[in-house]
């Protein structure tokens, strides 16, 4: 009787322990891109530039670019550089942003849009105005 609860209460944690493995594989920590390290650093004309041919754009896929440049349009927490790049900012209220200001950003690439020709940032932060 004891060795038969014993060996159930064993099957119970190892059961639990691979419910906790799987649940946290399948569901990781979303990343902090602003914590990390940025991969590239590079300015928004090179960025482009590099994007633009298809061997290249898979070297920056999902990776953390710091990049830098004037920008060209505001719209809410997206804002566009001069040369083609389309910043989605995780926070823009503790920043005063204009047309035509230098900006260094650092956000994750997430790719090159041929139609538009522009690269894509998402989860943004200012890094210097």
């Amino acid at each position: 009787m004891r060795n038969r609860r014993t060996r159930l209460l064993v099957i119970g944690l190892l059961l639990g322990v691979l419910i906790v493995i799987v649940y946290k594989t399948l569901y990781p920590e979303p990343r902090n891109i602003a914590a990390q390290s940025a991969d590239f650093i590079l300015s928004a004309n090179e960025l482009t530039q590099e994007m633009s041919q298809a061997e290249m754009a898979k070297k920056y896929g999902d990776k953390v670019i710091h990049t830098y440049g004037r920008i060209s349009a505001i719209d809410g927490n997206i804002i566009t550089l001069e040369d083609g790049v389309v910043v989605n900012l995780l926070d823009v209220s503790d920043h005063v942003l204009e047309i035509g200001d230098s900006i260094a950003i650092k956000g994750r690439c997430i790719g090159y849009d041929d139609l538009l020709e522009e690269v894509k940032l998402d989860q943004a932060s200012i890094i210097q105005k």
